[in-house]
This record gives C-alpha cells, structure tokens and sequence, in this order.
C-alpha cells in the first residue's frame, strides 16, 4: 500500500484570478492610482505630460500651476464602477489650465470698477487674451494617454 498526498498550489491561484476577471473593480482602482500618481508627477516632469507648457511673459521659471500645490493635491479617482475608473479635479479653472481659453472679459464682481496695484485708474472691465493650454493630465487633445502613461498604467 501507498499513500501520496498531492498539494495542489494552482488551482486556488487561478481561481482567484478568474473571481477577479469577474468584477475587475481592483485593477480599474490600481490603474486610476496609477494615473493619480503620473498625473501629480506631471506637475515638475515635463516628459510626462502631452506638450510643453508655454513660459509666462516676463517670468524665467513657470510657478503658475505649482505655486500653491491645490491643483496638484486635487487630482484623485472621482469614480470606480466595474467596467471604469475615472480620474479628475473638483478646481473650478482645472479645464481652463488643461484645454486653455479664448479671450475673455473680467468684470467686477462685487464693486462697480476693477483696480490694482499700478493700474493708472479703476476701469469698468477688462479684456484678458485668454490662457494658453498648459496640460497636467498625461492625454493629448484627441484624448490619447502619452506613451510613457500608457506604459506605466498598464
């Protein structure tokens, strides 16, 4: 007589991959934190983002969308469903930095005139030339991810 006892090691493994095939919610999250962390890194590493950010007249360096970090920290997974994962901003001026602006008129809010430091005079408005698109998130403007996100979220 004899006994062998036989450990089978793989069959759980692949059963765990099939329950996670399933409902694949799991690595939607892994690839939205993926994008979470290259979009944050796209802030200080140009490589990763779809083009250059234009330099702001009169400024050698380019703060403009790093200087108080909130735009940076906002980015984030807004939603998690079986099939997506959706990764975003709840900063109102996100899109304008991303896709740019035409030009546009600055009115007064509160008061009846806009004034600043050095402005000759209060004036009733004001027409701004609009903003250049400064892109953060790794896509380009047909939506296609950069090859080195691509790379990395999959």
């Amino acid at each position: 007589m004899s006994l062998s006892i036989i450990t089978d090691t793989i069959t759980p493994a692949l059963a765990k991959m099939i329950r996670e095939c399933r409902n694949p919610k799991g690595i939607l999250e892994a690839m939205g934190l993926a994008l979470v962390s290259l979009t944050k890194r796209a802030f200080t590493d140009p490589s990763i983002r779809p083009a250059a950010w234009p330099a702001r007249k009169g400024i050698a360096t380019n703060p403009l969308l790093i200087r108080s970090t909130l735009l940076r920290r906002s980015i984030r997974i807004v939603n998690t469903t079986s099939d997506m994962v959706q990764v975003g901003t709840d900063r109102p001026y996100a899109a304008a930095h991303q896709f740019g602006t035409d030009p546009y008129t600055i009115r007064p809010k509160t008061m009846r005139a806009l004034f600043w430091a050095g402005a000759a005079h209060p004036v009733k408005s004001v027409r701004h030339p609009g903003l250049p698109p400064r892109p953060f998130f790794p896509f380009d403007s047909a939506g296609q991810m950069t090859p080195a996100a691509r790379r990395k979220v999959e």
